[in-house]
């Protein structure tokens, strides 16, 4: 008697377990970088004291890694620092994007939670999207390898871990 249906009176089988946990994953990251997101968009851009502040912060914590020898990651904080810089003076671009593209995940989640097929296909959009962001405001020289590499392996990982429930999901 507990049955839910779907709209062509199809009963829907009862949700995998696995698809509730990720889900509930996914919602609290894509929910917690929502609020910081409007929280960074609506409280507007660093001043340039804040900035200053910030790149003194970042050069000495260089500085004291070149000291300590790690070089290597000298690039990634440098390239760090520019990406900081370009989108503080793109502030409201970058944020607004980003809002956006996150409630894109947030939508695919839940499509999925309710057993749309439509939900993954919205996910891996926000995936795409989310990974290329910082390429619509630099250029691939400027983002630090790092940082899109991190970003591919979480994605495919959970694009994979989703796909694992496409056969409950329904059209």
């Amino acid at each position: 008697m507990n049955e839910q249906f779907l709209t062509n009176n199809e009963p829907l089988q009862e949700r995998p377990k696995g698809l509730l946990v990720l889900a509930i994953l996914s919602w609290v990251n894509i929910g917690f970088s929502l609020i910081t997101g409007l929280i960074k968009w609506l409280s507007g851009p660093l001043s340039s004291t804040q900035m200053k502040e910030s790149k003194v912060e970042m050069l000495t914590l260089m500085n004291e890694m070149k000291d300590n020898g790690m070089d290597s990651f000298h690039d990634f904080f440098s390239k760090v620092l520019h990406l900081t810089e370009v989108f503080n003076q793109q502030h409201y671009y970058v944020y607004g994007l980003t809002v956006l593209f996150l409630i894109v995940g947030l939508l695919g989640v839940y499509f999925m939670f309710i057993g749309k097929k439509l939900g993954f296909h919205l996910y891996i959009i926000y995936c795409i999207l989310t990974t290329l962001h910082v390429y619509f405001f630099l250029a691939p020289s400027e983002v630090p390898t790092l940082m899109t590499i991190w970003s591919i392996i979480l994605s495919g990982l959970f694009i994979f871990l989703y796909s694992r429930h496409l056969s409950w999901l329904k059209a």
